[in-house]
């Protein structure tokens, strides 16, 4: 396999004289690819633009966390004469059908591969298509009562961005957050209320968290956060500020007042070198920490003493 870190990737631009009327119109039908690869497998992206730009970098139509993907990797080109992929001189390259191409239009059901691990079928979708594709693709990757990324999926999301950041590890942070005494809420008011208490906790989470943060539900009472591009120190004031918001906003629900407190560990993709399985073990640690001392607090450090401020 061959790493596409490189920050020189080609700004090649396709020279084409597609024509202006518009895009290839069959019966309502449009353009789509969908990925067949990764933890994004089933998900689907309508060709709508004359242009769509796939790789790695931020500002790609779409966005593919692969390290053998190049940073601009391929463009699509939607005319009226129908869709063409363009390799813009990536470093893995791309193919149709297993075959390298440079330039090539596209026929239904083509499987269009790029870099080393990543590949698209195309295909002409109606609105009823898309949309039920994309309903399914949802229902895959969400946990069905928070509305979260579920573990498989956030897994995933985890190892992809640990493998196309390596140079800075240290802007890559995880939470491991765990509900104190759930157990107890659940025996007491029955696990109608205990569903009640996740979807409220899973709203609060989202919304303390950032639009690049990445939020799953781990398992249970459990819920796993990754944060991009924020250092140590900013990742510990988002992480009190959850605290601190779960604390504050009782759940009222069925006559009752539930007071609810979260335990949180954190740890920085930098303490263990990337690895995915051992940030997790650390922030677990860490959490773990936390509820020894006596549960609503954030861990920060496997010191003992490393906690923030605990119930107020």
């Amino acid at each position: 396999m061959v790493a596409s870190n490189d920050e020189t990737t080609s700004d090649l631009t396709a020279q084409i004289d597609w024509d202006r009327r518009g895009p290839l119109d069959l019966g309502g039908a449009r353009p789509s690819i969908t990925s067949l690869t990764g933890y994004d497998a089933g998900r689907i992206h309508v060709l709508d633009n004359y242009e769509t730009l796939v790789g790695r970098a931020d500002e790609c139509d779409i966005q593919v966390l692969e390290p053998t993907i190049s940073r601009r990797h391929a463009h699509f080109i939607v005319t009226s004469d129908g869709v063409e992929v363009f390799d813009l001189r990536s470093r893995n390259g791309v193919t149709i059908n297993g075959h390298r191409v440079q330039r090539q239009w596209l026929n239904e059901q083509d499987v269009v591969g790029l870099g080393v691990n990543t590949s698209f079928k195309f295909a002409y979708v109606t609105e009823s298509d898309f949309r039920y594709q994309e309903k399914m693709f949802d229902n895959a990757v969400h946990d069905s009562l928070t509305q979260l990324h579920n573990k498989r999926y956030f897994l995933g999301m985890l190892e992809q961005h640990l493998l196309t950041t390596r140079k800075k590890l240290g802007t890559l942070n995880l939470f491991m957050l765990d509900l104190d005494h759930f157990k107890a809420i659940n025996d007491n008011h029955g696990h109608q209320v205990g569903d009640a208490v996740l979807r409220h906790v899973s709203g609060l989470i989202r919304q303390e968290s950032r639009n690049n943060d990445v939020i799953g539900r781990y398992g249970g009472e459990e819920f796993i956060m990754l944060l991009t591009d924020v250092d140590a120190e900013s990742a510990l004031r988002i992480a009190e500020r959850i605290r601190c918001t779960i604390h504050q906003n009782t759940l009222s629900i069925n006559n009752l007042h539930i007071k609810l407190t979260i335990s949180i560990g954190v740890a920085s993709a930098l303490e263990v070198d990337g690895s995915p399985d051992r940030l997790i073990a650390l922030a677990d640690e860490r959490l773990y920490i936390a509820k020894r001392h006596g549960r609503n607090r954030v861990c920060f450090n496997s010191g003992e003493n490393d906690l923030t401020s605990a119930s107020q």
